[in-house]
């Protein structure tokens, strides 16, 4: 019996300990006192909710600290701003001459940043399509060479051919690219078009079909030529040739291709892109049951392809890696200060 009862006793100490411990946390009185006056409703009280109490405070606080800094810092910001600007005004008060100079001077910046930057544009651009440009006729098995002499013994479709010299491969391609930078094609869809000449003519602007109307780069008969803006005397021009074989491509995409390659990744996308919209080219409706020929044709232009897209892809990567005539011109700048002071100091 006496042990029991200094059980009890022990159990009543620990629990009138730990009520004067949580009576000692500040926010804990509060809620008591907001509770005897009726305030607080008693589940208020709840060990969940009275542990969770100090660390709203801890978080509150944090939050105050840092609105403080964030705004003595800005504060500070717009007052350096506002004593640079007033200095500057300023000193152009008292020296009026150097204000001319200085809006001339920044003016000139100005002009030489934005025209430097529009002509470095233009010649990185120009530099990535001759380097594009050489590296797909070299991937090109259609590549030949032929001299005009040649045609009174080889005869005119010596030259209407699938295959063309360099130089005229090059206008092909560069065409084709064209054609594509103004319809705003990705890569995936210029490596396409690329491997569809690449198999229709060989990328040679002249090349006509021995028993159709079939001609230039994408090799478009009377009628589907017409369809698409191109007139059979304009045939033979690469750009308009190329124009009309962009629209013809995003047409049977958009209608027959697209649907079927939702949810394609990766080489399996794009080879059935290229698979599906040559069927579509070559046999237009009929391209549902392409013959064995046909479907050896297509696997044979796998190579050039993936060929294509990862010339396209490494200039793309080169481009954006190019240097900018901004950093070029402060790289300059800096170094012409650099120099003035060297000079100054050992004089």
């Amino acid at each position: 019996m006496k042990k029991a009862l200094a059980i009890h006793k022990r159990v009543n100490s620990e629990e009138l300990s730990s009520d004067d411990r949580l009576s000692d946390n500040p926010a804990i009185s509060l809620i008591n006192e907001r509770s005897k006056r009726g305030v607080l409703p008693p589940q208020a009280l709840a060990t969940e909710h009275v542990q969770a109490i100090p660390q709203r405070h801890e978080l509150i606080a944090f939050l105050d600290w840092s609105k403080r800094i964030l705004k003595n810092v800005t504060a500070a910001l717009i007052s350096t701003a506002k004593f640079l600007f007033k200095s500057l005004v300023a000193y152009l008060k008292r020296h009026p001459g150097h204000s001319v100079l200085f809006s001339l001077l920044i003016a000139v910046i100005a002009l030489l940043v934005v025209t430097g930057s529009s002509i470095q544009r233009q010649i990185t651009d120009q530099q990535m399509l001759d380097q594009i440009v050489s590296e797909l006729v070299i991937a090109s098995k259609h590549t030949r060479n032929f001299e005009l002499i040649q045609t009174e013994v080889r005869g005119i479709r010596e030259f209407m051919r699938v295959g063309a010299p360099e130089w005229s491969q090059r206008e092909g391609i560069k065409a084709i690219l064209e054609a594509a930078k103004e319809a705003d094609l990705s890569l995936e869809h210029q490596a396409v078009l690329l491997a569809t000449a690449e198999i229709e003519s060989g990328f040679n602007p002249v090349a006509r079909a021995a028993t159709t109307s079939a001609c230039g780069l994408f090799q478009f008969v009377k009628a589907t030529g017409a369809k698409f803006g191109l007139d059979q005397a304009d045939c033979m021009n690469p750009l308009l040739n190329a124009r009309a074989g962009v629209m013809h491509y995003l047409d049977n995409y958009k209608k027959r291709v697209e649907p079927r390659i939702k949810g394609l990744q990766g080489s399996e996308r794009i080879s059935r892109m290229f698979e599906l919209t040559y069927y579509l080219h070559h046999d237009g409706p009929l391209s549902k049951n392409p013959s064995n020929e046909l479907k050896a044709i297509v696997l044979g232009g796998i190579p050039f392809l993936f060929r294509s897209k990862a010339i396209l892809e490494n200039a793309e990567k080169r481009r954006n890696e190019a240097p900018t005539f901004v950093n070029r011109f402060g790289r300059q700048l800096a170094h012409l200060i650099r120099d003035a002071r060297s000079q100054k100091l050992r004089g």
